[in-house]
């Protein structure tokens, strides 16, 4: 599935936050790959160059709020969530 639009409201820990309030998030996850073992697999574009892109803390936050909307909404697991560098066509793990 690409292009898919969300909005959920996540814990604020989940965005940097260390309270216990919930925050609104509204995002559109680039492709998600719905695997044979009912599990997803999540993928998000980026454009910079790879370095920039595999050690910033941002691009982690925003996959694993992608992951908790992907989890909660929809029920499934997420097996994995990857940045896909468009400079050197390589996706990049996050944890």
């Amino acid at each position: 599935m690409r292009e898919k639009q969300f909005v959920f409201a996540a814990p604020a820990s989940l965005a940097g936050g260390s309270d216990s309030n919930k925050i609104l998030v509204q995002g559109v996850i680039d492709l998600m790959v719905f695997n044979p073992d009912g599990s997803v697999t999540i993928v998000d574009y980026k454009t910079g160059a790879e370095a920039n892109i595999a050690n910033n803390a941002a691009y982690c936050r925003q996959l694993a709020l992608y992951k908790s909307a992907v989890e909660s909404v929809l029920g499934k697991r997420v097996n994995g969530a990857y940045l896909y560098a468009f400079s050197t066509g390589k996706f990049i793990k996050t944890e």
